[in-house]
């Protein structure tokens, strides 16, 4: 099933509608009762930021709540002075990237504080209350041991992973990527991209610089292998291979008169045979006629969309001679693996009750292929950034609650649910990791009725909702103890 461009343009126009009558506050909002209670906004920059409506008076200003300031002072461009204690982040215009970083600096300035506590906190008072609770393990519970799981592995394994560097547990995500890729002959999550090499670009650097980054980042030379002994608790294990000394090109000539398409079409089944052998990352240097390209085939248990703008950012420098950024990706697996247990299938149980599908009805059940529209808004963005800060919301919590209440029109229900991509970043280290880190999980959102155009809600999981009501969320958030993979 499929929208088409003439029922996207209107449903387009119906979201745009509701947030064109927001930004007047004294005009309702189509089909509801009610307007937006004014706010103090003060001039800052050009722009037009929200007034702290509690005194600073009874709040103490210590050296770490100092910190704390300066650090969002720096991050967010705004003067110190005008950042009170509770100022919250949102309305200052921050978003959750911001907020990753807040938690490095404030680490590195000796304030420890978690990103998930920063995002429940919002403003330096309540993040002071938060600074203590984010000191050592709850309860002393131990995990999965990283260590203790490749040593399981290996022994289990035995000769298939023979001279591997490290042979570790995939992911769940990773598990159902290669189980679909094996069982669809490698036609699904083994992708391919030819890249035309622009004149001028040293083909031999490019090459060596390629090179450089297979052999730097060990998640681009492994491999999959299938677990089958039943007292560890892993589907496939990634087997790292050593670095290859025989280079890991291949090259192709074709004339200039043959057709490129095809030819590539060639390549690709050849891809695709390697793949099957375990080369889940290849590369072809073509040259057809006077033209440079090169074809890149790998596997998507390999990359997520955040480390692909790392992969290629790494092979810049590379080729630019500059130094290659690596962190290790066993501290973030593991606690990736030990977010999967009890509390989470319980979490999602209760988050998840009683929860009706959420399914656009089928306009033509034949279609095949994927069928992408794509329309401007008629709102500038710097309207709607505006609109955010005044509203003491982000971005993604705007667009979420626009297709909440988009899909609840359409579905004739207020108790909806669809799929968001978390990064699942949520530290400056992990933001440099090649490594699909990337995840899919479900967002609950029950609206219901508050006559207030977008009310501010201040509730956890809570967002005020254009159309009058408010829409409540059931979401994982990474780093808050709850939730995991789903």
């Amino acid at each position: 099933g499929y929208v088409d461009e003439e029922v996207a343009g209107r449903l387009l126009d119906l979201v745009e509608e509701g947030l064109g009558a927001l930004k007047e506050p004294e005009g309702k909002v189509p089909g509801v009762e009610g307007v937006v209670e004014g706010r103090g906004l003060v001039k800052s920059g050009g722009e037009e930021t929200e007034v702290s409506t509690t005194s600073d008076k009874d709040f103490e200003w210590t050296p770490t709540a100092g910190v704390i300031r300066k650090q969002i002072s720096e991050l967010s461009g705004t003067p110190e002075e005008s950042i009170g204690s509770d100022t919250t982040l949102f309305s200052l215009g921050l978003d959750s990237i911001d907020v990753i970083k807040l938690a490095s600096r404030l680490k590195k300035a000796g304030v420890k504080i978690s990103v998930s506590a920063i995002v429940r906190s919002q403003t330096v008072a309540k993040m002071m209350g938060s600074i203590q609770l984010d000191q050592g393990p709850v309860g002393g519970k131990v995990g999965t041991s990283i260590d203790e799981l490749e040593r399981q592995l290996r022994s289990s394994l035995g000769e298939e992973v023979k001279g591997a560097t490290a042979v570790l547990p995939a992911t769940p995500l990773q598990e159902g990527m290669v189980a679909e890729m094996v069982e669809s002959g490698f036609r699904k999550y083994f992708n391919h991209e030819l890249y035309r090499v622009k004149e001028g670009v040293d083909m031999d650097a490019l090459k060596r610089a390629w090179e450089a980054v297979v052999a730097e980042f060990d998640i681009l030379r492994t491999s999959f292998v299938g677990v089958e002994d039943v007292e560890i608790d892993v589907g496939f294990a990634q087997v790292v291979r050593p670095a290859s000394t025989s280079g890991i090109w291949r090259a192709v000539e074709l004339a200039e008169e043959t057709d490129l398409g095809s030819e590539t079409r060639g390549l690709l089944e050849v891809a695709v045979e390697g793949a099957k052998k375990g080369e889940l990352l290849q590369l072809v240097n073509v040259r057809h006629g006077k033209e440079k390209y090169y074809l890149l085939s790998i596997s998507h248990a390999l990359y997520d969309g955040w480390s692909l703008q790392a992969l290629h950012a790494n092979v810049q420098k590379a080729y630019n001679g500059q130094a290659l950024s690596n962190p290790s990706v066993r501290v973030p697996l593991e606690q990736l693996l030990n977010a999967n247990g009890p509390d989470a299938t319980k979490y999602w149980r209760t988050a998840l009750s009683g929860l009706p599908k959420s399914e656009f009805p089928l306009r033509n059940t034949t279609s095949e292929g994927v069928n992408r529209f794509e329309l401007p808004s008629s709102l500038p963005l710097d309207d709607i950034q505006a609109f955010c800060r005044g509203s003491n919301i982000s971005l993604q919590t705007l667009g979420q609650t626009a297709w909440a209440i988009l899909l609840a029109s359409c579905l004739k229900r207020l108790d909806v649910a669809f799929g968001v991509v978390l990064s699942c970043r949520d530290t400056e280290e992990t933001s440099e990791l090649m490594f699909p880190l990337m995840n899919t999980v479900v967002v609950r959102a029950v609206i219901h009725g508050d006559r207030g155009a977008f009310p501010a809600s201040k509730g956890s999981g809570a967002r005020g909702a254009p159309g009058g009501g408010v829409v409540r969320y059931a979401v994982y958030l990474p780093g808050q103890g709850k939730g995991g993979e789903w």
